[in-house]
């Protein structure tokens, strides 16, 4: 099985993935394209990172060309998401897929885990299971998952460069951001370089829609090419807790 920096929920399995672009929604208080273009790029792209706070969205990430993806919704505001994040190489034999699910409700997280051929007592039965409160571990945070934690990094983006009126280039500090890559103190050490370079996208209304970079390899965790898009800015998100009957307390 592979081991991943991004997004690692307990239970043994890497939790990874982010994809999808185009955006909609007329948020009040967006900026404008001319505003955009206008403002000092590290500015802009802070900007458009502060998007992910103020509005719901949906969310993907494509991890290492379709080894890992996520799709999601999210609401901020309300603290709500789903998540599905499927990994194509940590199942067994036929069903080489595990797929994972996860909901946010307010400050509450629940897990879902279907690994075929897994072992039942490892948590792993395709039952619900709600996490610990403060169980952190790269994007959850407090028993709750953000979706957005990395695109906010960029607020603290270095030698931002204007590629044109809505692409942007430059460099993260993973000594200042890399918790939001699922990078721990420790990990950092184990770095050969604590700089990453990254590429982002912003609509029409100055909002972030795509995020490209690469982690660093840690130990035996790879390099990860991630893909990030957020679209459908104000996409109405309706999330549930699941049943009680269907959560183990085991």
């Amino acid at each position: 099985m592979r081991k991943h920096t991004m997004i690692r929920v307990g239970l043994g399995l890497g939790l990874t993935a982010l994809l999808t672009a185009g955006c909609s929604g007329d948020p009040a208080g967006e900026t404008t394209p001319s505003a955009a273009t206008e403002q000092d790029p590290a500015k802009a792209l802070a900007t458009a990172a502060a998007s992910l706070d103020s509005n719901s969205f949906k969310i993907a990430m494509d991890i290492n060309d379709g080894a890992s993806k996520m799709t999601g919704v999210m609401d901020p505001a309300k603290k709500l998401g789903a998540f599905t994040i499927v990994d194509a190489g940590a199942g067994t034999g036929a069903a080489p897929e595990a797929t994972t699910e996860l909901r946010t409700v307010g400050d509450a997280a629940y897990l879902r885990i279907d690994l075929p051929g897994a072992d039942s007592s490892a948590g792993l039965d395709a039952k619900w299971r709600r996490l610990p409160a403060g169980a952190a571990a790269g994007a959850i945070t407090g028993a709750s998952f953000d979706a957005a934690k990395a695109g906010r990094s960029l607020q603290q983006a270095t030698d931002v460069q204007r590629v044109s009126d809505k692409e942007f280039k430059g460099t993260l500090d993973l000594k200042k951001s890399g918790e939001a890559f699922g990078l721990t103190p420790a990990d950092l050490g184990k770095l050969s370089t604590t700089t990453m370079p990254f590429q982002a996208t912003v609509d029409d209304a100055g909002r972030l829609v795509r995020y490209n970079f690469t982690t660093p390899a840690v130990t035996t965790a790879e390099a990860e090419k991630t893909v990030i898009t957020y679209s459908d800015y104000g996409t109405p998100v309706d999330v549930q807790a699941p049943p009680a009957a269907e959560i183990s307390t085991t």
